[in-house]
């Protein structure tokens, strides 16, 4: 068990390494000695135009995409002016409400495996489009069966997995 979660933590930390040479933080990773073969891809390795958009918006590309704890802790930073600079409050802040929603296909997947019956049989109605999209789920407006409006909060994907590799 304690090799699955090694590899599951090394998993992530490769993921985020790769999130950050994307966005151009590459000369972060050579410092912090994270630039090796296992860790970063062939597809990090093209170059970046970093001077087309500030640090920033970058960073919080890197939480967003992230998923997971990141996106809690440029949360909790977006209300931190007193720890930083104004301009990275105001960017972080975006996270609290204009995370991106994962696909349909997916809730729908979720949702009849958790019911173990088709989205048809469960629900009269239900919007495709979230109402709401967050770090941690997602929620959609619908009808039962009974006629009742409902709002389904559904959890993203492997969050649970996501965030134990995050702490």
């Amino acid at each position: 068990m304690a090799f699955i979660s090694a590899i599951r933590r090394f998993s992530r930390l490769k993921e985020i390494v790769n999130l950050l040479m994307k966005e151009g933080f590459e000369e972060i990773i050579q410092q912090m000695h994270f630039h090796t073969p296992l860790l970063v891809s062939k597809i990090s390795l093209e170059p970046k135009n970093k001077q087309t958009t500030n640090i920033p918006v970058r960073l919080r590309r890197v939480m967003e995409n992230s998923g997971g704890a990141l996106v809690k802790v440029g949360q909790m930073l977006s209300l931190r002016a007193d720890l930083i600079p104004q301009e990275y409050c105001d960017e972080f802040a975006k996270l609290q409400d204009a995370v991106k929603p994962f696909p349909f296909s997916q809730v729908k997947t979720i949702i009849e495996a958790e019911y173990k019956k088709p989205l048809k049989d469960i629900f009269k109605e239900f919007e495709e489009k979230p109402v709401a999209a967050a770090s941690i789920g997602q929620v959609h407006k619908a009808r039962l069966k009974t006629g009742e409006l409902v709002a389904i909060k559904v959890q993203r994907p492997d969050i649970k997995k996501t965030f134990e590799a995050d702490i």
